[in-house]
């Protein structure tokens, strides 16, 4: 199961691990993942949030470089 993925034997109503009435509404009465969804974590994941933040900056820095190397070179005209 993929994290925010609903269960295949959750009830039928089920609103989702990562919902604030997971484990906690009346769907839920009766689920064997009953406790687990009540105290999962909800929200993104910190972990993936950081290597996509971590990520997005080594292409900011790529990016850079990249045009620094690519970019003309000034003449030397002022003599």
């Amino acid at each position: 199961m993929e994290n925010g993925d609903i269960p295949q034997d959750a009830n039928e109503h089920c609103p989702g691990p990562e919902s604030d009435s997971a484990g906690k509404s009346d769907a839920c009465e009766g689920c064997p993942n009953q406790q687990i969804c009540a105290t999962a974590p909800k929200g993104p994941d910190p972990v993936v949030s950081h290597h996509a933040s971590t990520d997005t900056r080594l292409v900011e820095l790529a990016r850079h470089d990249l045009f620094n190397a690519f970019s003309p070179i000034k003449s030397l005209k002022d003599d």
